[in-house]
C-alpha cells in the first residue's frame, strides 16, 4: 500500500470517528490532521474541506449500506414474508456489525442532521428510505391479506419494523456494543411476537 493511500484512509478512518464522537460541527480539520498526525496543511492535499471529507465518508457509508441492502431487495432468499422481513432486519444488524462506524455516522447524521451540510452534499437519505419503506409496506400488505399479522395497518407495521430496528440500533450505539446472532435473533423474536397474528 502506497503512503498516499494509507494516509487517505488514515484520514477517514479518524475523521468517521472524530464525527461519531464530537459531531461535525465539533471537529475540525485541524483535529483530524492532528490525531493521523500530519500538518493541516497537508490535509488539504486530499480534500479542499472539511465538509468534503464529511461527503466522502457519507457517500461512502451510503454506498456499503445500500450494496448490502438492495441485494436483499431484488433478490430475496424465498416469497415467505415472515423470512423477508427477518432477513430486512438482519441485513442492518449485520451492517452494524460488519461496518460499525459507518453504520453509526448514518443513524447520527440521519437523525441528526448537519444542517447546512448535507444539503450541499446532496447526501439525504429520503430517496433510500422511499424504496426500502415501499419494500416493506409491499410485505406486510402481503401478510395482511394472508392473515400472518395482528390487524394494524400497513403504516402502523413499517413503523414498527423502524421503531424496533432503529430502537435497538440506539441501544447498541448508546452502550458501545456490538451485539451476537442470539442477541439480534432475540431481538427480532420479541418484535415479531407483538405483531404477528
Amino acid at each position: 500500500m502506497s503512503v498516499e493511500i494509507d494516509t487517505l484512509s488514515k484520514i477517514k478512518l479518524t475523521a468517521l470517528k472524530l464525527f461519531n464522537e464530537r459531531g461535525y460541527f465539533e471537529t475540525t480539520t485541524r483535529d483530524i490532521a492532528s490525531e493521523v498526525g500530519i500538518k493541516s496543511s497537508s490535509l488539504y492535499f486530499y480534500f479542499k474541506s472539511k465538509e468534503e471529507i464529511f461527503s466522502t465518508l457519507h457517500r461512502e457509508a451510503r454506498a456499503l449500506f445500500e450494496k448490502k441492502t438492495y441485494s436483499c431487495l431484488e433478490n430475496p432468499l424465498d416469497d415467505d414474508v415472515s423470512n423477508q422481513l427477518y432477513n430486512l432486519f438482519c441485513v442492518s444488524m449485520d451492517f452494524f456489525i460488519e461496518n460499525n462506524e459507518y453504520s453509526k455516522f448514518l443513524f447520527r447524521y440521519f437523525i441528526y442532521e448537519a444542517h447546512g451540510v448535507q444539503q450541499k452534499a446532496g447526501t439525504k437519505l429520503e430517496d433510500w428510505v422511499d424504496i426500502f419503506s415501499s419494500y416493506i409496506i409491499g410485505l406486510f400488505n402481503k401478510g395482511l391479506q394472508n392473515k400472518l399479522f395482528r390487524k394494524l395497518t400497513p403504516d402502523s407495521l413499517v413503523k414498527t419494523f423502524y421503531r424496533n430496528l432503529n430502537g435497538y440500533i440506539y441501544e447498541l450505539i448508546a452502550s458501545n456494543k456490538i451485539p451476537s446472532k442470539d442477541e439480534v435473533n432475540e431481538a427480532w423474536e420479541i418484535y415479531w411476537n407483538g405483531i404477528k397474528a
